[in-house]
């Protein structure tokens, strides 16, 4: 992950921005996949 610069390793392992971009857009795909599962039960 570190090479795809997601994360960095320094003292502490830490989000990059990319990493927490590609985590917020994650989350957003997954909560619009939620809503259309309710829609269609």
């Amino acid at each position: 992950m570190s090479q795809k610069g997601v994360i960095r390793m320094d003292a502490e392992i830490d989000t990059t921005e990319v990493g927490s971009k590609f985590h917020q857009d994650y989350s957003n795909v997954n909560d619009l996949i939620n809503e259309i599962t309710q829609r269609l039960t």
